[in-house]
């Protein structure tokens, strides 16, 4: 159970990042060039709360698939999962991950699926934040919004599962992974917004050299030395 609050605080501050008040809060912070330098610019600062959410996302999707994991193991369990009424709704992830014929879909449980999700959708975010001004980074967002999207089809589906089919019963480890994936969606829209409206780069912090010498020191480049002797 107290994993669902880590996971859950992951996604809310990404989440929160990803918006207009990320700005409020980074200037909150005194964000700067050297200290969070990651917050100072608008592009880097919605790609690193997309890396909160997915981190988040990832372990309640892990958090889902171990308690369904659990059940069919033990032929039910109730301690390592949630069962609660919020805003009248039935949250019983017990009773969920144990109707067989909705737990999955097809033939995918619900948790796992959602790993591979973002791990999907980790990767388009992760190689656009190394390479921002690379010939395929657009390429990379556009596919990061239809992988949202399905994510968010896939997701709605499951809703009408869990209301219609299996008469009102939800899990909210589930539900906080539909949230994130939807703000993921947001995320990536916002971003494609300012690479179509030309404010994508960031001159300063593109194209100054210095940023890739610091950028090889930090990952253990070690720059080719010439032989004094040649």
């Amino acid at each position: 159970m107290e994993w669902i609050f880590i996971y859950s605080a992951l996604i809310f501050c990404g989440a929160l990042l990803s918006t207009n008040l990320g700005e409020t809060i980074a200037n909150a912070l005194g964000a700067s060039e050297e200290k969070l330098s990651w917050m100072s610019n608008v592009r880097t600062r919605k790609l690193g709360a997309m890396q909160l959410m997915l981190l988040g996302g990832f372990i309640a999707s892990i958090d889902l698939f171990w308690i369904q994991n659990k059940y069919m193991e033990y032929s039910g369990i109730t301690a390592a999962s949630t069962a609660m009424d919020i805003f009248g709704l039935n949250f019983d992830t017990t009773t969920f991950v144990g109707d067989l014929e909705n737990n999955n879909f097809f033939g995918i449980p619900w948790g796992f699926g959602g790993m591979l999700f973002f791990i999907i959708v980790g990767w388009f975010t992760l190689s656009i934040k190394a390479e921002p001004t690379a010939s395929w980074v657009d390429l990379f967002l556009k596919l990061g919004i239809l992988s949202s999207g399905f994510g968010g089809i896939v997701s709605l589906y499951l809703v009408y599962i869990q209301t219609f089919v299996m008469d009102g019963v939800y899990s909210l480890e589930a539900a906080i992974i539909q949230l994130t994936i939807f703000s993921l969606l947001l995320a990536f829209t916002s971003l494609q917004r300012m690479k179509n409206e030309g404010i994508w780069v960031d001159n300063k912090l593109d194209s100054d050299p210095l940023y890739e010498k610091r950028k090889r020191r930090s990952s253990g480049y070690i720059a080719p030395t010439v032989d004094s002797e040649e």
